[in-house]
């Protein structure tokens, strides 16, 4: 025992369960292949052979409807006269009735010679337009008119089984020929709802006719002419089970003969169950199973809590102070007091703890000079020298009249109420997704879609300068009561491509942005500052960008020249509908 806990804390864990697993694993096992394999197959496959008779009992019922209902049409009073005149509209008035009283799909009414004389169907199917006189049922009626034939014809893409006889005046001359049948989709229907199982039934060289099974994959379900072949001449010897995994998921088939008149066998019937269903033998013994299982767990518990007993006590100071760690306190330390893997965890811990709060100190003051999204990329090293074309959006704010400003105030109270401004506009900013990547001493750059990626950065662009406007004018409300005179600003946005990367040397470096969209941006900022009212100045090229303009009012000012640029550009003033002075 004493050698056993020397061993590393994995052996600890993993040598006592191991051998329970195993124990827990055999005794499950001898108790599945004792309780439950000896008894689920034959169960199953005495299932599928009780369907498989009632199946072909269903069809012998089906054949027998059929048969009296064409007796019962053919010996009509009438029928026979009106087939032998051609008259449609009185073999209507006789046969319509007993085809909707007994529910039939198909009734045919044919000349003696094969050609259709009147068609009829409980469903309103439209008659068939096939040369009847090519059927083979057609041939033996129209050779014996004495009896009655059942089997299965082909009609388009789908097949039907039919009764077929000829009806005789006095004379005992044929006046008509009769087919009364089923659409071998409706009969398979018919089938799986009697049986309670899946229905295919197939021709005599094995081609799938019909199948009740939804979404089926019609080459999962085939069936090879010679497999058919054994099936027929091999009936009453051999019971033939397949797996197969026709609709995704699993089924046992069982093929049987189809037959039909005179037990003559037309093709073959698969019946199919899903093999989930197997598992219905199973319940039984699942007592023995959860008993087994519940003995070896208990064994598993009790030498669980003598080894638990040695690792839980620091494994739980360890869990306490990651909570600490992650309510924010990187103070916490823990007691290494063991050379084992848990007392390594314990030291890279507080490894962990004093790089995690010496990393915060480096973010935080990164984040106050350079903003906090650049201030993490620098600590992630992804900030160097360079830079890459950008699709973004840039906006430039100015405090109009600033030096006037800056002579009236005092250096304090001028530093207190930039800071009070740049606070605000910054909350904005970042509210929107902007970045601020510059405070100058009368003016704001915020970036939009760079450094980080910004979905509809023209539109967030546009709402954060909206937004700086309101802060603008709750800003002024409170200097206002304190005696001061309200700050003016005018802002620019601007979209395209520009430049964005790191300038500087190895030792200092700063991100900003350039190009003609940047400069575009502060022109417009510039612009912005010569007209008498608050607004906000966009290019049209962030006009074309927006994704919507509910709520914001917006003043096409036209083509416009700004400073440094040869071409115009159309210049849009906005703001929020309601207070938006419109230009005139």
């Amino acid at each position: 025992m004493r050698q056993f806990f020397s061993f590393n804390l994995r052996a600890k864990l993993i040598i006592p369960y191991v051998i329970l697993a195993l124990f827990v694993t055999l005794i499950a096992a001898v108790i599945v292949s004792r309780v439950l394999l000896s008894s689920w197959t034959e169960r199953f496959n005495n299932q599928l052979i009780t369907a498989a008779d009632e199946a072909a009992d269903v069809i012998v019922r089906q054949e027998e409807a059929q048969l009296a209902a064409w007796r019962q049409i053919a010996f009509t009073q009438g029928v026979a006269d009106a087939a032998a005149a051609n008259d449609v509209g009185g073999l209507a008035q006789l046969v319509e009735p007993i085809v909707q009283n007994n529910r039939l799909r198909r009734v045919l009414i044919l000349t003696p010679l094969g050609k259709q004389l009147a068609a009829f169907s409980a469903d309103g199917r439209p008659p068939t337009n096939s040369d009847y006189t090519a059927w083979n049922l057609i041939q033996q009626t129209r050779a014996d008119n004495i009896n009655r034939y059942a089997g299965l014809q082909a009609e388009g893409d789908e097949t039907t089984f039919y009764t077929a006889g000829a009806i005789t005046g006095e004379d005992g001359r044929t006046t008509a020929l009769l087919l009364i049948g089923t659409p071998l989709t409706q009969l398979a229907t018919h089938l799986a709802e009697s049986v309670l199982a899946g229905i295919t039934l197939y021709g005599p060289e094995g081609q799938l006719l019909a199948t009740t099974i939804g979404q089926a994959d019609t080459a999962a379900l085939s069936v090879t002419g010679d497999l058919a072949d054994q099936v027929l001449t091999r009936q009453g010897q051999e019971v033939y089970i397949r797996t197969a995994h026709p609709a995704g998921d699993e089924f046992a088939q069982l093929l049987t003969p189809f037959k039909l008149g005179e037990r003559e066998d037309v093709g073959l019937i698969g019946v199919s169950l899903r093999t989930s269903l197997l598992a219905s033998p199973l319940y039984p013994a699942r007592q023995a199973v959860t008993l087994a299982f519940a003995t070896a767990i208990a064994a598993t518990l009790i030498v669980g809590f003598v080894l638990a007993a040695q690792i839980v006590r620091p494994i739980e100071r360890l869990m306490a102070a990651s909570r600490q760690v992650a309510s924010g306190d990187l103070t916490v330390q823990v007691p290494a007091q063991s050379a084992d893997e848990i007392g390594q965890l314990s030291q890279k811990f507080n490894e962990m703890v004093r790089q995690l709060r010496q990393r915060r100190e480096i973010e935080d003051l990164f984040g106050r000079y350079v903003g906090d999204n650049i201030a993490s990329r620098l600590l992630a090293g992804e900030a160097e020298l360079g830079g890459q074309r950008v699709h973004a959006t840039v906006l430039f704010a100015d405090i109009r009249d600033f030096t006037a400003f800056t002579e009236k105030a005092d250096l304090a109270g001028l530093i207190e109420e930039l800071n009070e401004y740049y606070a605000t506009m910054q909350r904005v900013i970042d509210k929107h997704g902007g970045v601020v990547n510059k405070f100058g001493g009368d003016s704001i750059l915020a970036l939009f879609g760079t450094p980080l990626p910004l979905e509809n950065h023209a539109q967030q662009a546009v709402a954060a300068a909206v937004d700086m406007m309101d802060q603008l004018a709750a800003l002024n409300d409170n200097r206002l009561a304190r005696g001061d005179l309200p700050s003016r600003i005018g802002i620019g946005v601007n979209s395209g491509e520009m430049v964005a990367g790191n300038l500087g040397s190895e030792r200092r470096r700063e991100f900003t942005v350039l190009g003609d969209s940047v400069n575009t941006a502060k022109r417009l900022s510039d612009l912005n500052k010569e007209t008498p009212i608050h607004t906000v100045f966009i290019s049209g090229v962030t006009m074309r960008a927006l994704d919507s303009l509910e709520g914001w009012r917006v003043d096409d000012l036209g083509a416009v020249t700004v400073k440094g640029k040869e071409t115009l550009v159309t210049v849009y003033a906005l703001m929020q509908d309601e207070e938006l002075a419109v230009i005139a």
